[in-house]
C-alpha cells in the first residue's frame, strides 16, 4: 500500500478493564525458562520478512487511534513509534502538530518509512539487541511527556526483554508518558488448542489478555488499563489486546522485590562471588567482596550458589540465581553460563548496570566476558576481573600441579582475565605471576590496587610479654603450616617455654591432628585449635589476645592474604612469610622487620627475635602498620577504572558456503528458507557441489532457483574431495571479509549471520566465531521452543591441551576470517576423516589467534544416526588432529595428543571426581538438597530431623555389627 492510497480508518470503542497491579504468579514470568509467561508452544526461527498479512488492510488502527488521543490529553511533545513498518498509520495520525516525531525499526524496514514520511526522525534499531536500545533509551530519556507506540511488534521477537526494558527507560523520565502496546491474543484466534505454537509463521509465541498483563506487571510497568481492540475494521472478534503502561516507582520497585532485589537505588555496579561471609564458607575473596559492596554505592552482589535469605545482613544487597531464574525449568549447564542468565536478567530489570565485577578464581566470569566481547551484552558496561588467585597461582604456592580438572579451570580463567575491559590485581607479584604464565594482559588496561579492610581497631592500648604464639590461616603447605609445624621441634620448644610461651594456638581450616611435632607441642604447651571460626570470631580473638600474643602467617607465595589486615588491622604483632604478594602489602620500612625467608630455621630467628621485642617497639610498630593500613584504605577507594570497551559499528562483509553431498532436498530446502530469514543476509551465498549423483545435483540446482532469494553460486566438483576439500574450494571463491559455513542439513536462526559478523567486527584477533549450537533428532519439528532437555553443545573456545582429548574448540557452523584461513591453508583436504573443524580449531590456536564464542544458539545441528561423527572410523580422525602446529613438530604434537588421552582415560582421582560428578546430578541427590535447603530456614525442625537422622544411623550401625558378631 502506498501513501497515495492509504486510508487511515477511524476510531473503535475500546472497552478497557483497570487490573490490580499487585497480583503476580511468580517472579519467573519474565524469564525464557517460563516462555516468557506464555503457556503455549513457541518458534526459535520465523518469517521476518513475511507477516503474511493482506497489504491493502490497515492493521492495529485502534492502537494508533487511542495513542493519539491521550497524546492530545496530555500534550505529549514527542511520539516514539517502535516497530514502526511503513510509517503510514504513524504519519496520517501525527504529522499535524508540532510533535517530535521518531520511527523506530530495523535498518532493512525503515526504507519504506523514510519514503513515506521523510520529516519524522528515523532510527535505526535491532530491537534484540541490548547495545543498540539502551543507546537509543539514552537520547530519549529526558523528562519530555512521551507517547511510545509498539503495534503487533513483541510477538516477532525472540528474546522480548530488550524491547521491553527498552519501553520502560523511556517512560521513566515523565510520569505522563504512556505506552500503547498491542499484539495478537491468542485465546481469540480460533484455535483449536491453545497450547499449540503460532499459526502465522512470523510470530514468535502469542499471548492471551492474562499472560500479557503478568508479562508487564512482572516487567516492571504499571498497567493502566488492558483490553481488546480489533486487528482490523473487518475483525470482528476483536482478537488484539492493548495495553496501556506506564511507569510507576511502586510498581517497578514490587517488580525488583518480586526478583530479590532489594535496593531502593539504582543498581550500577554487580560483583559475582563463589564466597560470601555469613553465607557459604568464605575465606578473602568473601571478604573482599564483602568489604566491596559495603563501600561501593549503588551495588549488589550476585552469587553463584543459593542461600537462606534469612541469614543475609539488611544492609547487604545480595541476589542469588534462583532469584532471577527458575533453575528447575534448566538444564545442567554450569555455573558460568547460569551466572551470564543471570546477568541478562539483571540487566532486563535494572537496565542502568554500568559496571559487572567478577572474581577470574574457577572462571565464573568468563561466560559474561565472552558475551560482552561478542556483542550480546551492551558497550555500555565495563567487564572488570578481580584477580585473587588462579590454578596456576595455587600451584605455584602449593608447589605441586594440579589434575586434569584445574586444566579446565585454568582455561576458563584465562579467558575470563584476557576478554575483560579492565583487570585488577592486588599486587605485582600476581601481575608478573600471570604474565609469566602466559596469559596476556593489556598494560593499558590493569590496574594494581591494593584491597580496603575496614575493621580497624580504633585504639591499640600497651602491650605485654609474649606468652602464646598463633597460626592463622588454612592448615596445608601453601599457608606455611608445614613449616610451622616443623619449627617446633623438642630443641625449640623447650626455648620457647624458658623465654615464656605457654600457649600454641592454630587457627584455621583442615586436619587437627597428624600434624609433625603434634606431640612435643602438646607436651609442651596448651594446645587450642580453633577450625569453625569466622572472620567475626577471627578478629575478637586478635583483639582479646593482641597484647600477649605472636601471630605467624609463613605464607607460600601469596597474592595479597586479607588475614595479614586482620592482624595487623586489629593490633597483632605478626611474623609473615616473604614472599608472593606480602612484601607489597604495606609500605613503611618497618614492615620489613617483620618478615621472614621460609626456610625453618630463619622462621625459627624471627620468632626468637619479634618475642625478645620490647613493649614500646611492638606499640610503635603495630601503630605504624596501622597508619599505613589506612593510607593503603584511601588509596583503594579512590580507584577509577578504565571506560568500557566500544567499537566503531562497521560489520564486516560476509559470505555463507554450504558444502552439499547427496543431502535430502527437503532438509536443504530448510536451510535454504532459513537463510532468507536472517536478520543481515550475507553477500552471497556459495554452494560446492561435492560430485553428488545426477539426481541430487538437479534437485539442488532446482531448488536453489526456487526457494533461495540471496545471490548464490553453486560449483561443482568433478570428484568427491570431501568436506575439507568443499569449504577450500568455497573459500578460494570467497570476495568478501568472512566465510561462514552451513552444513546443508542444519538451519540456522535468525541471528546466525548477524551474531557472527558482530563477534568477527568486533575482535580483530578472532580469526572465528563459533556459536552455541543446539540439537535436534532428525524427523522431529526443528521450530519448537524448547526450555529444558535440548542438548547443547557451549564450547570454550581456547585451550589447546584440553582440546586434545574432547573438542571444546568449535563446531563446523561457524564464521572464519577469510585471510586468516587463507594464511592457514584453510581446512586439512589430505583426508576426508571426521575431526576436520576439530583440527582446525587446534591449529588457530597454534598460530596464537583467538576463537571467539557467542554464547547463545543461534544454530541447529540435525542429529542422525548415520551421522559422519557416530559412523567414521575414530583413528583416523585421530590422525587428523596430530596434525603439524606452527612451533611444533607433528611427532611432538602426537606425543602431546598421546599423554593428554592417557591421562584423561586414568583412573584414580579423575575416575572418581566423575563419578562424584555423576552421583551429585542424580535426581534423588537434588531434591534431598532441595528439602535441606528449605528445612534450614525452620532451625527447630532442622535440628530435630538431623537428631533422629542420626539417631538412625547410629543404631543401623549397632544392628549391623550385632549382626555380623
Amino acid at each position: 500500500m502506498s501513501s497515495d492510497t492509504f486510508v487511515m480508518p477511524g476510531p473503535a470503542e475500546i472497552n478497557h478493564r483497570p487490573y490490580d497491579n499487585a497480583n503476580i504468579p511468580h517472579q519467573y514470568v519474565c524469564t525464557p525458562q517460563w516462555n516468557f509467561g506464555v503457556n503455549a508452544g513457541a518458534r526459535v526461527l520465523n518469517d521476518i520478512f513475511n507477516d503474511g498479512l493482506t497489504s491493502d488492510i490497515v492493521w492495529q488502527p485502534d492502537t494508533y487511534h487511542a495513542a493519539r488521543k491521550y497524546a492530545d490529553e496530555i500534550g505529549a511533545k514527542r511520539v516514539i513509534d517502535i516497530g514502526c513498518g511503513s510509517a503510514l498509520k504513524l504519519k496520517s495520525l501525527f504529522s499535524d502538530g508540532d510533535l517530535d516525531v521518531i520511527a523506530v525499526d530495523f535498518a532493512g524496514s525503515l526504507v519504506a518509512a523514510k519514503e513515506n514520511y521523510p520529516n519524522a526522525t528515523h532510527v535505526e534499531c535491532d530491537l534484540t539487541s541490548w547495545n543498540e536500545v539502551l543507546a537509543v533509551a539514552d537520547r530519549y530519556r529526558d523528562g519530555t511527556p512521551t507517547v511510545v507506540i509498539c503495534a503487533d511488534v513483541i510477538e516477532h521477537i525472540s528474546d522480548p526483554r530488550p524491547l521491553l526494558a527498552f519501553i520502560r527507560t523511556l517512560l521513566t523520565g515523565s510520569g505522563k508518558s504512556r505506552c500503547f502496546l498491542s499484539t495478537p491474543d491468542r485465546s481469540r484466534l480460533g484455535y483449536a488448542s491453545l497450547t499449540n505454537k503460532p499459526a502465522n509463521p512470523a510470530h514468535i509465541r502469542e499471548w492471551t489478555n492474562g499472560e500479557l498483563r503478568n508479562l508487564l506487571m512482572s516487567s516492571g510497568f504499571n498497567v493502566v488499563q488492558i483490553g481488546n481492540i480489533r486487528a482490523n475494521v473487518y475483525d470482528e472478534r476483536n482478537s488484539t489486546i492493548l495495553a496501556e503502561c506506564s511507569f510507576d516507582k511502586k510498581s517497578y520497585q514490587r517488580s525488583l522485590t518480586r526478583a530479590g532485589i532489594a535496593a531502593s537505588d539504582a543498581i550500577l555496579s554487580i560483583m559475582l562471588t563463589t564466597e560470601y561471609p555469613g553465607l557459604i564458607n568464605s575465606g578473602g575473596i568473601g571478604t573482599f567482596v564483602a568489604d566491596w559492596h559495603r563501600s561501593t554505592q549503588n551495588s549488589a552482589i550476585l552469587t553463584s550458589f543459593d542461600f537462606d535469605t534469612n541469614e543475609k545482613s539488611p544492609r547487604d544487597s545480595i541476589i542469588s540465581p534462583s532469584n532471577l531464574l527458575d533453575q528447575s525449568m534448566m538444564d545442567d549447564v554450569g555455573i558460568p553460563d547460569i551466572l551470564l542468565q543471570s546477568v541478562t536478567q539483571l540487566l532486563f530489570l535494572c537496565p542502568e548496570i554500568k559496571e559487572i565485577h567478577y572474581q577470574e578464581y574457577l572462571g565464573i566470569g568468563f561466560r559474561i566476558a565472552q558475551a560482552k566481547r561478542s556483542g550480546i551484552l551492551p558497550d555500555s558496561i565495563s567487564i572488570i576481573a578481580h584477580c585473587h588467585g588462579n590454578q596456576h597461582y595455587l600451584e605455584n604456592a602449593n608447589q605441586t600441579w594440579f589434575g586434569e580438572e584445574a586444566q579446565v579451570y585454568a582455561v576458563k580463567e584465562k579467558i575470563s582475565i584476557e576478554l575483560a575491559d579492565s583487570v585488577v590485581f592486588p599486587s605485582n607479584y600476581l601481575w608478573n605471576l600471570y604474565s609469566q604464565s602466559g596469559i596476556q594482559i593489556n598494560a593499558d588496561t590493569t590496574l594494581v590496587c591494593p584491597y580496603q579492610y575496614t575493621n580497624i581497631i580504633p585504639e591499640i592500648g600497651p602491650y605485654g610479654n609474649v606468652k602464646r604464639l598463633v597460626f592463622v590461616g588454612k592448615f596445608m603447605p601453601m599457608k606455611g603450616f608445614d613449616l610451622f609445624c616443623a619449627a617446633l621441634d623438642e630443641s625449640f620448644c623447650k626455648e620457647l617455654k624458658a623465654k615464656g610461651i605457654e600457649e600454641i594456638s592454630l587457627i584455621g581450616r583442615g586436619r587437627d591432628t597428624g600434624f609433625e611435632n603434634e606431640r612435643v607441642i602438646k607436651r609442651r604447651f596448651k594446645l587450642s585449635v580453633h577450625t569453625n571460626f569466622d572472620q567475626s570470631k577471627l578478629i575478637n580473638f586478635i583483639r582479646e589476645n593482641r597484647s600477649d600474643s605472636l601471630f605467624v602467617e609463613p605464607y607460600r607465595g601469596d597474592n595479597f592474604p586479607l588475614a595479614v589486615f586482620d592482624v595487623v588491622g586489629n593490633g597483632g604483632v605478626l611474623l609473615a612469610g616473604n614472599a608472593g604478594g606480602i612484601p607489597e602489602m604495606f609500605r613503611t620500612n618497618t614492615w620489613r622487620e617483620c618478615l621472614a625467608d621460609l626456610t625453618v630455621d630463619t622462621l625459627r630467628y624471627k620468632i626468637r627475635e619479634l618475642i625478645d621485642w620490647d613493649n614500646g617497639k611492638k606499640y610503635r610498630i603495630a601503630s605504624e602498620l596501622i597508619d599505613d593500613l589506612g593510607e593503603i584504605n584511601r588509596i583503594a577507594s579512590s580507584v577509577k577504572h578504565s571506560e568500557p570497551r566500544k567499537t566503531d559499528g562497521k560489520l564486516l562483509s560476509s559470505t555463507v558456503m554450504i558444502p552439499f553431498y547427496n543431502t535430502d532436498i527437503s532438509e536443504f530446502v530448510d536451510l535454504l528458507k532459513a537463510l532468507n530469514q536472517q536478520s543481515l543476509r550475507p553477500s552471497e551465498v556459495i554452494i560446492v557441489n561435492d560430485a553428488s549423483n545426477y539426481k541430487s545435483r538437479q534437485e539442488l540446482e532446482e531448488a536453489a532457483e526456487k526457494y533461495l532469494e540471496i545471490p548464490y553460486k553453486i560449483i561443482d566438483h568433478a570428484v568427491n574431495c570431501g568436506l575439507a576439500g568443499a569449504r577450500n574450494t568455497a573459500l578460494s571463491a570467497c570476495k568478501t571479509d568472512l566465510i561462514l559455513n552451513a552444513d546443508s542439513d542444519d538451519i540456522p536462526l535468525n541471528d546466525w549471520v548477524k551474531s557472527i559478523v558482530v563477534a568477527l567486527s568486533r575482535d580483530p584477533m578472532a580469526a572465528a566465531a563459533v556459536p552455541y549450537l543446539g540439537a535436534f533428532d532428525a524427523g522431529s519439528d526443528y521450530n519448537r521452543y524448547v526450555a529444558k532437555g535440548q542438548y547443547t553443545y557451549r564450547p570454550l573456545g581456547d585451550g589447546f591441551v584440553t582440546s586434545q582429548t574432547h573438542n571444546d574448540l568449535g563446531h563446523a557452523n561457524s564464521g572464519y576470517r577469510v585471510s586468516v584461513a587463507r594464511g592457514m591453508g584453510g581446512w586439512n583436504a589430505s583426508s576426508k576423516a571426521k575431526y576436520e573443524d576439530w583440527a582446525f580449531y587446534l591449529n588457530v590456536l597454534a598460530n596464537g589467534l583467538r576463537i571467539a564464542i557467542i554464547p547463545t544458539v543461534t544454530c541447529l545441528y540435525r542429529v542422525r544416526k548415520n551421522s559422519m561423527a557416530r559412523t567414521y572410523a575414530e583413528w583416523p580422525g585421530q590422525v587428523r588432529l596430530y596434525q603439524t602446529t606452527n612451533g611444533l613438530s607433528r611427532f611432538e604434537t602426537l606425543q602431546l595428543q598421546r599423554l593428554s588421552r592417557a591421562t584423561s582415560g586414568a583412573g584414580g582421582i579423575v575416575e572418581i571426581q566423575k563419578r562424584l560428578h555423576a552421583l551429585e546430578n542424580r535426581k534423588i541427590l537434588r531434591i534431598t538438597d532441595a528439602i535441606v535447603f528449605r528445612l534450614r530456614r525452620v532451625p527447630i525442625v532442622y535440628s530435630a530431623l538431623r537428631f533422629i537422622a542420626r539417631l538412625t544411623w547410629s543404631l543401623a550401625i549397632r544392628f549391623r555389627r550385632g549382626l555380623r558378631s
